[in-house]
Order: structure tokens, then C-alpha cells, then sequence
């Protein structure tokens, strides 16, 4: 078609549904993508974290790379409609995960009987409550971005917030993809084999290999904020180290000022230990 055909084209929307289709299909190709690029540090992702050394990361679309917020985001609305069958997985007496069909509508009937139970539905209707929430997920990773800089300018590490905030929603994505397609393998394994022992390797196959992604993961978003950033390595690990060692701190006080629950310092490490050695500890459970 000439230049002269396409201007006295009389098609305005089809264009426009057609980039808008291809863009919907091109995220979620990318939400997939992205984990494996950001895991074995591809090189089209080196170049996605040269692009935002540079500042050019708006100018640069990657075609394997997702935008960092977009993909913690929808990653993140995943987790909470499948929370019901991630936290049955992580529970070491519940060898089912469950039906996958069952999961959604019964965690958007949880999510509303839990505004309510809170009252928060009541003080803001049970629509804002849920927009109030959405904000507050993006905030998880603000907060850690927020402390992660502070401590690293008290050290004089010039580390930039939004470095640590894309690094981090980079990372808590990628573990959240890996774990649930560790789940879906745990749900391969109790279809193939005797359902409580299928279960038991299907758990320790979970808990051990989302601690192997998380320690990938640690130095990933160390390598992109000294890539971005060009500060120095040790100055670096120990900002984001302390960082988050204080921002896992401030979930427990909010959990217990939010839930009005006992929620110690020592109850926490008490349940990741039990993660990982399930019944060491019987007087706390998840």
C-alpha cells in the first residue's frame, strides 16, 4: 500500500486493536521470559540494565524483557488470586495442593471475608479496600527500596532508589514464577507417583529449590545495581543486606499493628526454619 492509499485509508480502530493485542500478547510472552532472562542473566537483559545505566531504558524496549513494575505487578495479582494453593503447598502436613480450578473464586471469597472481618471494608467499601491494598503491594517493595538507599548513603554508597526498586521488582517476580512452576511440578509428581510420598518430595523440591532461586536472585540484584549504578561490590551487598534486614523487621511490626497478633522477631525466624525443617519448632505453624 502507498503513502497516498494509507492516508485516504478510512481504518482508524483496527490499527490500534491490532497494536493493542499485540502488545497484550507480547507481556505475557514476556512474563515468562523475563524470570529465565533475569536467572541466567541473558544477554538481552545485560543490555536492558545497560539501557538504564544510561538512562535510555524508555527508549529501549526489550522483546525478552518485561518493564520491571509491570512485572512485579502482574506477578504479584497472580500470587494473591493463587495464595490458597501456595500456602497449602508451603504447609508440610498438606501433601494436595489442591484443585487449581477451586483456587481463584474461593481467595476473592477469602479476600472479602477478611476486609470484613477487619473492618476495613466498612470504613472505605470493600472496592476501595481492595485498591488500598493493590497500593499497599507496590508499597512492599517502595519500603525495602526506601531503607536499602538510606542505609547505603549512610556508608556513602551512592545507590539510587529507583535502581533498588526495579532490581527488586526484577527479583521478587522471578521467585514468585519459579515457585509456582515449582508448584505446578509438585502437581506433575502427585499425578505420577503415590500421593503422600509425592507430596513429601514435592514440598522438599519447593522449599529447597526456592531457596536456590533466592540465592541466585541476591546476586542478580547486587550485579544490577552495580551495573547501574556503578558503585562498588562490598558497599553494595552490605546496603541491600542491612536494608532488607530491617524492612523484613517493619512487615513483622506491621503485621502484628495490622492483624493485632503476637508477631515477634523470633516467631519469624522460628517459621523459616520450620520451613526448611518442618516440625522443629511445633509451637509456631504458618
Amino acid at each position: 500500500m502507498t503513502k497516498a492509499q494509507d492516508e485516504a485509508s478510512n481504518e482508524k480502530i483496527t490499527p490500534f486493536l491490532e497494536g493493542a493485542i499485540l502488545e497484550l500478547v507480547s507481556l505475557c510472552v514476556k512474563l515468562v521470559s523475563t524470570p529465565i532472562a533475569i536467572l541466567f542473566n541473558t544477554a538481552d537483559y545485560r543490555k536492558q540494565l545497560a539501557a538504564l545505566h544510561t538512562s535510555e531504558f524508555n527508549a529501549r524496549y526489550s522483546p525478552t524483557v518485561a518493564r520491571p513494575l509491570s512485572f512485579y505487578v502482574l506477578w504479584m495479582a497472580a500470587h494473591f488470586l493463587l495464595a490458597s494453593v501456595y500456602w497449602r503447598s508451603f504447609s508440610f502436613g498438606q501433601f494436595s495442593p489442591g484443585r487449581l480450578g477451586e483456587q481463584i473464586p474461593s481467595q476473592i471469597a477469602a479476600g472479602a471475608q477478611f476486609l470484613k472481618d477487619h473492618n476495613w471494608s466498612d470504613l472505605t467499601g470493600t472496592a476501595q479496600a481492595l485498591i488500598i491494598i493493590a497500593f499497599a503491594v507496590t508499597l512492599i517493595i517502595a519500603v525495602k527500596s526506601l531503607l536499602v538507599t538510606l542505609v547505603a548513603w549512610t556508608i556513602g554508597c551512592p545507590i539510587r532508589f529507583r535502581t533498588v526498586l526495579f532490581g527488586s521488582a526484577y527479583t521478587m517476580g522471578t521467585l514468585i514464577f519459579f515457585q509456582y512452576a515449582i508448584i505446578l511440578a509438585h502437581y506433575a509428581i502427585n499425578a505420577l507417583g503415590d500421593f503422600e510420598e509425592g507430596g513429601k518430595v514435592g514440598y522438599f523440591i519447593l522449599v529447597y529449590g526456592s531457596l536456590l532461586v533466592a540465592i541466585v536472585l541476591t546476586v542478580r540484584i547486587n550485579q544490577l545495581i552495580r551495573v547501574v549504578d556503578g558503585t562498588a561490590e562490598i558497599p553494595t551487598f552490605v546496603a541491600w543486606f542491612a536494608g532488607t534486614t530491617l524492612w523484613l523487621y517493619v512487615i513483622i511490626v506491621a503485621i502484628s499493628a495490622l492483624l493485632g497478633v503476637k508477631f515477634t522477631f523470633v516467631t519469624f525466624v522460628k517459621l523459616v526454619i520450620n520451613v526448611f525443617v518442618p516440625g522443629l519448632f511445633p509451637d509456631v505453624a504458618l
